[in-house]
């Protein structure tokens, strides 16, 4: 009997491509032949987002899309893996009729037994429940990202509790990695290739919580320092309400920590703040927070994450945070319109803004942003800085400097065959391509 070929689709966040990274390598090691064209495929996985309407719409669409082509050529299994199956159990399979199986996150361990169930027929489903499954190590995986960078997860689940937030309904409750574990994925990850870690989770700022009864990023960061070949340590995702001043010193004496933070803020009103359940940040404003850590990491760039239209919301609430925004400059992040979801205390929130106006206040929320990304990207023209080399992209070659995360970010347009892929060099700035920077390179940084 030949191989299984089995095509994959990974949506949603970098924290499911890891997921799909090390399915991946489940699969490969059972002995399947992996294809990225479901038609060429016996089996399809798509492995889901179930965070918010949009995601679950998305991932309905795609699997409704794949079970539709195997019913107009030869029959296939399309199954769905991860997040969607994990918050919605049997209803998938309403929500999706011909869907042959449905895997949640704490059974991918066992994904390639359940695949040849399917195959033979069987039926594979997933309960409707929080994940309690260990914080197990994300190797080995068949990386799905450029040699030269990857992603590193240290934490599953969440206990941050903001009232409009099914993650943890979904990925459950904080569970970090231990601190050996972590380094040594991120030694395997620097054997590999990766110059440049990208650390995630839920809430990196709450890592070790968990596990010794206090925040452990510190610990984790000093750590990661010291392993061998990598040359950029970036954060994704730092609780505003949890930064501390060793946090702050940790970074700024580093060489390898960027200084580039993802601060989810949410809003900056307090009274917003509090029904949201995040808290104040740790300097007791959002604009005390950025303040502080302007003066103690130069040149930070902060990227913002916000939500707009929460239930109670009012104009003025609306219109201050829209002032922080802009006066804060944030160049980098998004903002997205309250929706319901099930399950959450947000949910039955009264006074909800009407749909139409959190659009359109997370619209414009979004054009701020893209404003100050102009600006900021103006701002360096001139400057030389060291970047790191993706790839080509078109017609010029892509390379990021410390402000700019992978994969969500603009980049800096250097002339294509001036550089490597996966090098580091020094670059100066000549011009401004919308949100995108010009370059041309000086030398091997």
């Amino acid at each position: 009997m030949r191989p299984l070929a089995i095509a994959t689709m990974s949506l949603g966040c970098a924290k499911n491509l890891i997921d799909t990274e090390v399915f991946l390598a489940r699969l490969a090691g059972a002995g399947a032949v992996l294809t990225d064209d479901p038609r060429a495929a016996d089996v399809v996985l798509v492995n889901t987002c179930g965070f918010i309407d949009d995601a679950v719409a998305e991932s309905v669409a795609a699997l409704a899309r794949l079970v539709a082509l195997g019913a107009r050529g030869k029959p296939k299994p399309v199954i769905a893996v991860g997040c969607l199956p994990q918050r919605l159990g049997a209803e998938i399979f309403e929500r999706v009729p011909g869907l042959a199986g449905a895997v949640g996150l704490d059974d991918e361990r066992a994904l390639p037994e359940l695949v040849m169930r399917v195959v033979r027929g069987g039926k594979v489903a997933c309960d409707a429940r929080p994940s309690d499954g260990p914080a197990a190590a994300d190797t080995p995986r068949l990386r799905l990202t450029p040699p030269h960078w990857a992603y590193l997860q240290v934490s599953e689940g969440c206990n941050a509790g903001c009232t409009f937030c099914a993650i943890p309904r979904i990925r459950g409750a904080l569970r970090s990695k231990p601190l050996r574990a972590v380094v040594r994925e991120a030694r395997e990850l620097a054997a590999s290739g990766a110059r440049e870690l990208v650390l995630i989770a839920q809430d990196l700022t709450a890592y070790g919580e968990d596990l010794g009864g206090r925040p452990a990023l510190p610990d984790l960061l000093a750590a990661l320092e010291r392993v061998p070949g990598i040359v950029w340590l970036r954060l994704l995702y730092l609780h505003p309400r949890r930064i501390t001043g060793e946090l702050i010193d940790r970074i700024a004496a580093s060489e390898k920590i960027l200084p580039c933070l993802d601060l989810p803020f949410q809003h900056s009103e307090p009274r917003i703040l509090r029904r949201m359940g995040r808290g104040a940040p740790a300097e007791g404003s959002a604009g005390a927070l950025i303040a502080r850590l302007r003066t103690r990491i130069p040149p930070l760039v902060v990227r913002g994450t916000f939500l707009a239209g929460f239930p109670g919301e009012t104009a003025r609430e609306f219109a201050a945070l829209e002032r922080f925004v802009a006066a804060a400059g944030i160049a980098r992040g998004g903002a997205f319109s309250f929706s319901p979801q099930a399950g959450t205390p947000a949910a039955r929130f009264p006074d909800r803004t009407a749909p139409r106006v959190a659009r359109a206040r997370a619209a414009r929320l979004r054009r701020l942003i893209s404003e100050n990304a102009r600006a900021f990207a103006r701002s360096r023209v001139g400057r030389t800085m060291t970047v790191i080399v993706d790839g080509p992209a078109g017609r010029f070659l892509a390379a990021r400097s410390f402000a700019e995360a992978p994969e969500v970010d603009p980049v800096v347009r250097l002339p294509l065959g001036s550089a490597e892929p996966g090098t580091f060099v020094t670059a100066r700035i000549t011009g401004a391509a919308g949100l995108d920077l010009a370059g041309a390179v000086l030398e091997n940084a």
